[in-house]
């Protein structure tokens, strides 16, 4: 099959993070979408799932990907 075609995923993740000098989980809602072109995600951290030291976190962020990019830049910009 050639690529025009979107494909898309949600996911959860409980990471255990060091954030700011702090330490604890929190959950992360990730929606991802991508095709032929590149693919690009937009992350969230579910409110109220900060535990620890980041209980009260709260942000967004994400990453793109492009065809032949062998790296990938991603942000996290939180609160506390």
């Amino acid at each position: 099959m050639k690529g025009d075609c979107d494909a898309g995923h949600h996911a959860r993740n409980v990471p255990h993070h060091r954030i700011g000098g702090r330490s604890g989980s929190f959950v992360v809602e990730e929606s991802v979408r991508g095709g032929a072109g590149g693919a690009t995600a937009a992350w969230r951290i579910v409110a109220e799932s900060g535990s620890e030291e980041l209980s009260g976190i709260a942000g967004e962020g994400g990453w793109e990907w492009k065809p032949g990019a062998e790296r990938v830049p991603y942000t996290l910009s939180y609160r506390l």
